[in-house]
C-alpha cells in the first residue's frame, strides 16, 4: 500500500502544477481511480459488519447517502471558492485540511474498546 500512498501524493503535487484543463481532468481521473482502491475495501468491510450484526442493508444506504451529501457539499464549497476567484491551489489545501479535521473528529468518536462481533455458524455443505 505504500506505493499507492506515494502515487496519490505524487499526483496531488502534480495537480497543483497542471495549468491545462485537459491535463487536470486526467490527473483528477487518476486520483479518483487510486482513491477507489481505499474506498471499495472499506465499503466491503462495512457491508460484512452490517450483515453479521444487523442483517440489513440500511447502514449501507445511510453511508451512501452521507457520502453523496458530503460530495455535494464539497462541490458547492469549491464552486463558491471559484466564483469568489479564490486561488485553486489554496482551495485544494483548505479542502485537504477540512478532510483531515473531519477524519480526526470521526476517529475521536469511535469507541475505545469495540464489542466483539457475534460468531456466525458455519454453513454445512449441501
Amino acid at each position: 500500500m505504500n506505493w499507492l500512498k506515494r502515487a496519490l501524493r505524487t499526483l496531488l503535487k502534480f495537480l497543483s502544477r497542471v495549468d491545462v484543463p485537459f491535463g487536470a481532468k486526467g490527473v483528477l481521473f487518476l486520483i479518483g481511480l487510486l482513491g477507489d482502491v481505499f474506498v471499495v475495501p472499506i465499503n466491503a468491510a462495512l457491508q460484512d459488519l452490517v450483515h453479521r450484526t444487523i442483517g440489513t442493508g440500511a447502514a449501507v444506504v445511510v453511508q451512501n447517502f452521507f457520502e453523496n451529501l458530503a460530495c455535494w457539499r464539497v462541490r458547492g464549497l469549491y464552486t463558491l471558492s471559484v466564483a469568489l476567484c479564490a486561488d485553486p491551489v489554496l482551495s485544494i489545501y483548505v479542502l485537504g485540511l477540512l478532510v483531515m479535521v473531519a477524519t480526526a473528529v470521526v476517529v475521536w468518536q469511535l469507541p475505545r474498546d469495540p464489542e466483539p462481533l457475534p460468531e456466525q455458524p458455519l454453513k454445512a455443505d449441501a
